[in-house]
């Protein structure tokens, strides 16, 4: 018999519990109030970049679209600081290998124009586990419930809630709420849900 052929490896990265492959594709809709944009998608797509993994992002919305090198999925990668909104996809680089109900959880990076002591703030805290309904399926999540700081000079200058859904099985957030009044970000108000995953 022929030698039987093994598959090529698959590109991944672990960065405290999340592990992404390479080629794949999460697509977001996504609702903004107040309506500065309709019919709204956010696809991430991996791709191996040297020994991490790289994310791209497409912003589709009536009437254009966007396409950008989101950054590096790595826990406090200087990539984060041009992440906005979108970047809620970083998150999971930043989470524990497990998630307790009542843990704490805090992370951050830079926020635009990066200078000394300007840091957005993640500070948040698991508040329970639910199964969770979104377009591509239902799943097991994570409720992380977060207050977004956005400091200079050792001031909070502004300040937004997020809540997000962490569903390990994909080793991402599959929902996340967003609400507030931030430097970068037009809207108030912010849903993001996941449709697709290939």
């Amino acid at each position: 018999a022929p030698p039987a052929t093994k598959a090529p490896p698959v590109a991944t990265t672990t960065v405290s519990g999340a592990t992404l492959e390479a080629g794949r594709s999460w697509r977001y809709a996504v609702v903004v109030e107040p309506p500065a944009w309709r019919d709204i998608t956010l696809t991430y797509r991996t791709q191996r970049e040297g020994a991490s993994i790289g994310v791209l992002t497409d912003f589709v919305y009536a009437g254009g679209k966007m396409n950008f090198h989101l950054g590096t999925f790595a826990a406090g990668h200087p990539s984060h600081a041009n992440t906005r909104f979108p970047g809620f996809f970083m998150h999971a680089s930043y989470f524990p290998p497990s998630l307790k109900e009542g843990q704490s959880l805090s992370w951050g990076w830079p926020w635009q124009p990066v200078s000394e002591g300007r840091m957005k703030r993640y500070e948040g805290k698991v508040v329970r586990w639910e199964n969770i309904t979104v377009p591509a399926g239902v799943y097991a999540a994570a409720v992380i419930e977060a207050d977004l700081l956005y400091v200079e000079g050792g001031k909070v200058q502004a300040r937004a809630r997020e809540t997000l859904w962490y569903a390990p099985k994909l080793s991402q957030v599959v929902k996340v709420l967003r609400e507030g009044r931030t430097p970068d970000e037009g809207s108030t108000r912010i849903v993001s849900e996941l449709s697709e995953l290939r």
